[in-house]
């Protein structure tokens, strides 16, 4: 589908919408929230959104991985069934505030 650019007059089209993979948080509730705010914001602008990847996730505890995955997983199912959960990145802890130690 052709995409006019916001603002434009021109009567021809600019571009094509490229699909896009969005970058989440950690944990479920903040995760699936920031999703459906950025997925909305590029489904106004009639850019597809392919679904997601969940960086930064805990190995361990209430929001380990393995528990926000099953959780995301079922969101996306119910309510996302044309997206999808593409990863789920664990917290790698060597790099944990690593960018203060350069």
């Amino acid at each position: 589908r052709l995409f006019s650019v916001p603002g434009s007059t021109a009567a021809t089209p600019e571009r094509v919408p490229v699909p896009v993979l969005l970058i989440g948080k950690s944990g479920v509730g903040d995760a699936i929230d920031s999703f459906n705010i950025n997925a909305t914001y590029f489904s106004h602008r009639n850019v597809p959104v392919l679904g997601a990847i969940f960086n930064k996730m805990n190995l361990e505890g209430f929001y380990s991985l393995e528990n926000c995955k099953e959780a995301i997983d079922m969101y996306f199912d119910k309510f996302q069934p044309d997206k999808r959960a593409f990863g789920y990145i664990p917290q790698i802890p060597a790099l944990t505030n690593a960018r203060e130690n350069v």
